[in-house]
């Protein structure tokens, strides 16, 4: 029996028959991209501490030459916050030390997934941020908002 020879991209479709691009090299095969899922033993409250650890990873993993990494859902200010989000300040403390991460982490390669509350428009939400080369690229929610208690 014969076999046809099948580029890499005829096998990975979005669900919409999109072609996925960049999935193959040049001759035709896979690419591999590592990925870091970190675990961070985060305490609740604790946004400067849990930030440091996040730091030391980050840059474990960029020593690793891994382009993308994921941190945990809330990581900065440790889950689960409970009323702890209906105070302002630990809102954004957490901001703060997004940005504080992403300036300790500018000089390094690697893209990074973070989780915190973010306050937006006096609504809360649970969100991931992106962050490359110093600067937030992207703060997405990732689920519902919650009502401050004003």
């Amino acid at each position: 029996m014969r076999r046809r020879r099948v580029r890499a991209e005829q096998h990975f479709r979005d669900p919409c028959g999109i072609p996925v691009s960049g999935t193959t090299g040049y001759d035709g095969t896979m690419r591999l991209v590592k990925l870091a899922v970190a675990c961070v033993n985060a305490t609740v409250g604790a946004v400067r501490t849990n930030t440091a650890r996040c730091i030391a990873m980050a840059h474990e993993m960029a020593a690793d030459q891994v382009p993308l990494a994921a941190f945990p859902e809330q990581v900065i200010g440790g889950y689960a916050p409970e009323d702890l989000v209906q105070w302002g300040g630990f809102v954004e403390a957490q901001r703060t030390q997004l940005l504080r991460f992403a300036d300790e982490t500018a000089a390094l390669p690697t893209a990074f997934v973070i989780g915190l509350v973010a306050g937006v428009g006096g609504d809360l939400f649970n969100a991931a941020a992106l962050v490359h080369r110093g600067r937030v690229l992207l703060l997405c929610p990732a689920s519902q908002a919650w009502r401050r208690q004003d």
